[in-house]
């Protein structure tokens, strides 16, 4: 939602002092899109788990059943 916001989200911040000359709406973006990238990565190690478990169990009745 901030990286894709037409206006600041927290007005307050447009008068407040840049640290590292970044300007506001930049920084804003800039902070949605890093959330936005932590989501997604923390959901696909999720997913990327799932799938190891269940091709693992997979694995696994495909031997019993070699046996």
């Amino acid at each position: 939602m901030l990286t894709f916001c037409d206006s600041m989200a927290y007005p307050p911040y447009v008068s407040a002092q840049r640290l590292l000359g970044i300007p506001p709406f930049l920084d804003q973006q800039g902070a949605g899109a890093l959330m936005w990238l932590y989501r997604a990565l923390a959901y696909l190690g999720l997913a990327a788990f799932a799938a190891f478990r269940m091709l693992r169990q997979e694995r696994r009745a495909s031997q019993v059943e070699a046996v």
